[in-house]
């Protein structure tokens, strides 16, 4: 695997946080690559994207943005007495929602801003809970982190037509992030290491081990046929082919807690300011943040076809990638 170590990282964090305040002799700023400012009356706990709106899961309610205008459009109170909504994902033209109490996976009707039932997981669920879904197939990771002297880890797999739990398997090693497929889902772990899980029989068909003693895969995403995950215990962004099962390229990164990605390319939350940095178009190294007065604390984060979405505390903020100027 190859591990490429820009040297100037640090420096050039450094550079952009304390040059954007000015000085004698340095260049003007570049304009904001911030496009839009969206005021959630909510904590916002996470971000998902789906065809045409982006979902904001708040303490309190579901929260629906237009992508064209920005705009919010609508909200969904989940039912009485039910935790704050954590993850979602589209399948079957449905938003699926999930929450750990009651244990429960939302159906959410979007063009009429309300639920239309939901399904029971388990009668308790234990952080965190990714959710991602592939056509009529929707996956649940829950308990990825342990709780007292073993794992509780445990992945559900529910039929989006029937709305029903088709199979729950232990998964040991720590689900901490999901992505679907058509052969199943790809499982990233607390453990460091990346499972495949097959479709048909929810069992683990594909072990990839983990590629450093302290790995540990925070978030992951797909963008042209390759997963790209955060490894927080090892302070590295990295690629994977699932063709060949090979961890093939590794970027520094320094403490990267959330990636995501999509057409508009890599991105990933790095640093305890939660800087916004964008890979390279090649993935071979880290450009610039956004400077820190303009963008930090990110939590959530989605990549759509021409835009960046960040929550920060009770707002969200859109990204135009297209004002961010490439490394030479």
């Amino acid at each position: 695997m190859r591990r490429v170590r820009p040297g100037i990282l640090l420096a050039v964090l450094l550079a952009v946080t304390v040059g954007a305040c000015g000085g004698r002799g340095r260049a003007p700023a570049p304009p904001s690559a911030i496009v839009a400012r969206v005021p959630i009356d909510d904590n916002i706990n996470a971000l998902a994207l789906g065809a045409h709106d982006l979902w904001v899961m708040g303490d309190h309610a579901l929260y629906r943005i237009d992508q064209a205008t920005s705009r919010p459009i609508g909200s969904v109170e989940l039912d009485p007495g039910a935790s704050p909504p954590l993850a979602a994902a589209e399948a079957g033209g449905t938003l699926w929602v999930a929450a750990l109490q009651p244990g429960a996976l939302w159906r959410v009707d979007a063009g009429a801003d309300r639920t239309a039932g939901r399904v029971t997981l388990a009668p308790q669920l234990l952080e965190p809970l990714p959710v991602a879904a592939w056509q009529q197939t929707v996956w649940v990771g829950c308990c990825g982190l342990s709780y007292g002297s073993r794992s509780q880890g445990r992945l559900f797999r529910v039929d989006a037509r029937s709305g029903r739990v088709t199979a729950r398997a232990a998964v040991p090693e720590g689900p901490l992030a999901l992505v679907a497929d058509s052969r199943g889902v790809w499982v990233a772990t607390a453990d460091g290491e990346v499972l495949r899980v097959d479709a048909a029989t929810a069992q683990v068909a594909q072990r990839i081990a983990a590629p450093a003693a302290a790995s540990r895969f925070q978030a992951m995403a797909e963008a042209g046929g390759r997963l790209w995950l955060a490894d927080s215990g090892d302070g590295a962004v990295r690629r994977l082919d699932p063709a060949s099962g090979r961890v093939d390229l590794a970027v520094d990164a320094p403490a990267p807690r959330t990636l995501a990605a999509g057409a508009a390319g890599v991105w990933v939350v790095v640093t305890n300011d939660r800087l916004l940095v964008r890979l390279d178009e090649r993935g071979r190294r880290l450009e610039p943040p956004i400077p820190f007065e303009q963008l930090h604390g990110v939590r959530g984060l989605a990549v759509g076809a021409d835009a960046v979405w960040a929550s920060v505390d009770r707002e969200v903020v859109r990204v135009d990638p297209r004002r961010l100027a490439p490394l030479p």
